[in-house]
């Protein structure tokens, strides 16, 4: 951790099994590990202000690609497991949200869906909160990767030919929001804009107006 300005970098957990995934409530910071198929991967707290570490979940499903939070839940994507899964930020009991999906990378929540890119199946797919079904906001995408989602839109990134998306919450054809991009990967918003990360040797941080 270090000031958005500039100050000294702070150490907040250290020894992990290849972390991954990174998110950030009010009080803690989250993040995931790879782990192994054998040991399994984890999702670990500590207070932004460091302190000991807490397991949310202890190497339960391995791979954790992304994770998300809200005040009450912690979701995840699994790699290997091929699943989205939800945790209550306390850490109990892990349920599957969504199974069967196929190289799930980026997840992201807001206050009605979970949605979540499904890169070997092409889809980017949302669920209810207290949903069963999965639906799909867009299919036919190039290996989809990173998702962020604002007040009216979902964004989400195609590695797979380098194109950045945008669809409607309320329904509609997916939007080509840029092209030719180097295997595009995470995605973020702010009120204005859009960013994403071009994940090759030589890369790049871009943005663009939404």
């Amino acid at each position: 951790m270090t000031p958005i300005s500039t100050g000294a970098i702070t150490p907040l957990a250290s020894a992990e099994n290849f972390p991954t995934a990174i998110a950030i409530d009010g009080t803690y910071v989250y993040w995931g590990t790879a782990g192994t198929v054998v040991a399994g991967g984890s999702i670990n707290k500590v207070a932004r202000t460091g302190g000991s570490l807490l397991h949310v979940v202890s190497r339960t499903y391995p791979g954790i690609n992304a994770i998300a939070v809200d005040a009450s839940n912690g979701y995840f994507t699994s790699g290997y497991s091929n699943l989205v899964g939800k945790v209550p930020v306390s850490g109990t009991t892990t349920t599957v949200v969504a199974g069967q999906q196929s190289s799930p990378e980026g997840v992201v929540v807001d206050g009605t869906n979970i949605y979540w890119a499904s890169s070997g199946a092409g889809a980017v797919r949302k669920i209810g909160l207290a949903g069963t079904t999965p639906n799909d906001v867009a299919t036919g995408q190039a290996s989809p990767w990173g998702v962020a989602v604002d007040a009216t839109g979902i964004y989400w990134t195609n590695s797979g030919d380098g194109t950045i998306m945008k669809a409607r919450l309320a329904g509609g054809a997916p939007v080509t929001l840029a092209q030719a991009q180097s295997t595009p990967n995470g995605i973020a918003l702010d009120r204005g804009s859009v960013y994403w990360v071009n994940n090759v040797a030589n890369g790049s941080v871009m943005k663009l107006a939404k």
